[in-house]
Parts: structure tokens; C-alpha cells; sequence
């Protein structure tokens, strides 16, 4: 079995979509917070881009905070996409998360509102949705 050097790296990401409605009051209510990933990768150039996005909204009410990050990764020797090992779903995630945390910590308290600050979170469980919703 031939061993596949899928090394990969950051190369952007950016915030093309944010929303932000009404006020938090975080002593009536509690967050919920939802995620969902997806990726498009282009084999030829072994550009994968990564698209998250977040949700945070108080008991059932419309979202209070919408964001939408979108990443690109590159890896160092295109490969195909059936050659992707499992942990690049994991550890893109992985990688891009503080980078959003820290994003809408700074959005809320930028907008003289009470911060919103997300705690880390495992999100390897999103590592299968990413790969099931990648298209190429």
C-alpha cells in the first residue's frame, strides 16, 4: 500500500457573509449554536475550498448571528480527491474554528453589544459532513 504525503496548508479565508440581528441578552436566555460545513475541491490545482458556517441564536428565536467563512487550503502536490485522508476534514475545521471565534467575539463587541464568546469545541463530528458535501 502506497503511503500519500497530503500535506496541506492555509492559504486565505475571509468573512463574505455575516448577519447580525437584534441584541443578545445572555441572563434570559441561552445560546444555541449551530454549525454545517461543505468544500469544493479542484484536483488539478489541489485547491480545497472550505465553507463554514455558524449560527447563533437564543431559544427559538431566529438567528441572532450569521456567519459564513470561506477557506482555501492547498496541498503541497495535487492529489486525487479520493486520495484525501480523513484527518484533512478534521484538522480543516480544526484550523479554521479560532479563527471564527475570534471573528464573532470581536464583531459583537465591535457593535457595542454584550460579547459573544464561543468556547473551543470538538468539531470532529463535522469531519463527515465535510467530506459527504464536497463537491469536485
Amino acid at each position: 500500500m502506497e503511503v500519500i504525503n497530503a500535506a496541506f496548508s492555509l492559504v486565505s479565508y475571509e468573512f463574505p457573509n455575516v448577519n447580525m440581528q437584534g441584541e443578545y441578552r445572555p441572563t434570559t436566555e441561552t445560546l444555541s449554536i449551530n454549525f454545517s460545513t461543505n468544500g469544493e475541491y479542484d484536483a488539478e490545482q489541489g485547491l480545497f475550498n472550505l465553507i463554514f458556517s455558524t449560527q447563533i441564536s437564543g431559544k427559538n428565536t431566529n438567528p441572532y448571528i450569521s456567519v459564513l467563512c470561506k477557506a482555501k487550503y492547498k496541498f503541497n502536490s495535487p492529489i486525487a480527491f479520493e486520495e484525501i485522508p480523513d484527518y484533512f476534514y478534521t484538522n480543516s475545521i480544526a484550523i479554521l474554528f479560532p479563527y471564527v471565534r475570534a471573528y464573532i467575539s470581536l464583531l459583537t463587541t465591535q457593535a457595542n453589544q454584550r460579547a459573544v464568546i464561543l468556547p473551543t469545541y470538538n468539531l470532529s463530528s463535522l469531519a463527515s459532513q465535510l467530506q459527504k458535501n464536497t463537491r469536485v
